[in-house]
């Protein structure tokens, strides 16, 4: 028997053990070892974190508030990855006006009762002095390089007092000639930084792939059924269907009896936003928008690379989405040195994002009156690319006009109001049952994955590596 037919049996086997058993936290996992590595060389290169206190209702609450955003990223770091996404969505607002106004206090010209200026830095110092200002430099998530000729001529010319109007064309011409890239512009902290991040990165993927091929090939060499148990048990971890049911449905079950608090709390343990004064409105809309996203991340999406490349490539998946939930933010600690793994996330789940939202709009059909699949497709043809994540949306907007509600819109992260876009039409109010849906939906769309992978593993394995022939030979020998 081909062994890339007991490839296939393992990939079932680790999918019904999800669906039935769920995360094994009491076995090793692991995620909790990447989780732990990434720790490891975090605290190395930037050493240990600031406490920080997010502004709640009273003091009460933010306490509780801090207490469940440390609980939290203990759960982001085991397998369901949290709301990492959405954290690295976050744009840094103001950052680039507040930089100016420091670059402008630094270089403001002296100028006497007569309004001639008296003192200024020269062209080529006030350059070295933007290029030294870490926050000044703002990327597209398109781009690698940063345009001077547009926003930074304008902030230049009216913000910065420059020597006089002539210096001030001078240095404006001189920045408009050439395009300087982000690794150019930044300082040589920032520099460090990013080379710390990509070094991490590149730790972490390695030590992932060695143990797991030892793992994975190493069984398969004393014998392929126990080789199919490795991958099986493998997979089962990988995945994460079933781990974020359970998750989703404790916030269901802490609004069905009424306690906000404990929903709050319960929510908390799988977004990044903060949760200490959501509505039961917002805790909902937190807990549904979670499983529309983590659909692809911690289920889809592992299952695909699964089928293509085996627990090997499934396992370098999940370490780059536990590095971006873990070091992928946009704020002062993480904003280089996570930069590598939050683009690499970005990169790896490109296709299975769309491929997921598909598998969505499909299960949409066969999952009752309560999914509208036509306007599914509709609302992801609009509203898939309303959020600074290029994947995120992807499933959201299809999870909100399957169910005809609205999702995403303004929430708060780490005390500070973040403005995003809504995605879906409100065409009714959302409810606490919308997260029983979108756990529906979430299956739907993986069951028919799981089939798909199926039918194509068992199709290479008949037709591409001897199944055919294996089949005849046992009916004759029958015969």
């Amino acid at each position: 028997m081909p062994v890339y037919f007991y490839h296939a049996i393992a990939f079932l086997l680790g999918f019904i053990l999800d669906c039935i058993f769920g995360d094994p936290y009491f076995m090793p996992h692991p995620v909790k070892a990447m989780g732990k590595l990434i720790s490891t060389l975090e605290k190395r290169y930037l050493g240990p974190k600031e406490t920080l206190t997010i502004p709640a209702a009273d003091d009460q609450e933010s306490e509780s508030q801090e207490s469940d955003n440390q609980e939290n990223e203990i759960q982001e770091s085991e397998n369901l990855d949290g709301d990492g996404q959405e954290a690295n969505g976050l744009e840094m607002e103001g950052v680039f006006d507040e930089s100016v106004e420091t670059l402008a206090q630094e270089t403001r010209s002296v100028e006497d009762e007569n309004g001639e200026v008296t003192g200024s830095a020269t062209e080529a110092d006030e350059f070295e002095d933007w290029k030294n200002l870490h926050e000044d430099v703002i990327w597209s998530e398109n781009m690698e390089e940063f345009d001077w000729s547009q926003t930074s001529k304008k902030k230049v010319s009216e913000e910065i007092k420059e020597e006089s109007a002539e210096s001030v064309q001078e240095a404006v011409t001189a920045v408009e000639t050439k395009k300087v890239t982000v690794d150019e512009a930044l300082s040589p902290e920032a520099q460090k930084k990013r080379e710390q991040g990509r070094t991490t990165v590149l730790i972490v993927l390695l030590c992932t792939v060695v143990a797991a091929d030892v793992l994975f090939m190493g069984s398969y060499f004393i014998h392929p059924i126990v080789g199919c148990l490795v991958e099986a048990f493998l997979t089962y971890q990988i995945l994460a269907a079933k781990c974020l049911r359970v998750e989703s449905m404790k916030v269901y079950k802490a609004l069905k009896t009424g306690s906000l608090k404990e929903a709050r709390r319960a929510v908390s343990m799988i977004v990044g936003r903060d949760t200490a004064n959501l509505s039961e409105e917002g805790v909902t809309r937190a807990a549904v928008e979670t499983v529309a996203e983590n659909a692809s991340d911690g289920v889809i999406a592992p299952m695909l690379y699964l089928a293509v490349g085996g627990p090997v490539l499934g396992l370098v998946y999940k370490a780059i989405n536990t590095m971006d939930s873990m070091i992928g933010y946009k704020n002062e600690r993480y904003l280089d040195f996570g930069r590598a793994a939050a683009k690499l996330d970005d990169f790896v789940n490109y296709l299975p994002s769309r491929i997921s939202a598909r598998l969505m709009i499909f299960a949409c059909h066969f999952l009752g009156s309560s999914f509208d699949a036509p306007e599914a497709e509709r609302i992801y043809l609009r509203d898939r690319l309303k959020h600074a994540s290029p994947n995120s949306a992807q499933t959201e907007s299809v999870c909100a006009g399957a169910l005809g509600i609205q999702l995403a819109g303004d929430a708060s992260y780490f005390g500070k109001l973040v403005h995003k876009p809504t995605i879906g039409d409100a065409k009714r109010a959302i409810e606490p049952e919308d997260i029983r849906r979108a756990n529906r939906l979430m299956y739907g769309a993986a069951i028919l994955c799981l089939l798909i992978c199926l039918i194509v593993m068992l199709l290479i394995c008949y037709f591409g590596l001897g199944g055919k022939e294996m089949i005849e030979i046992m009916r004759i020998t029958s015969a």
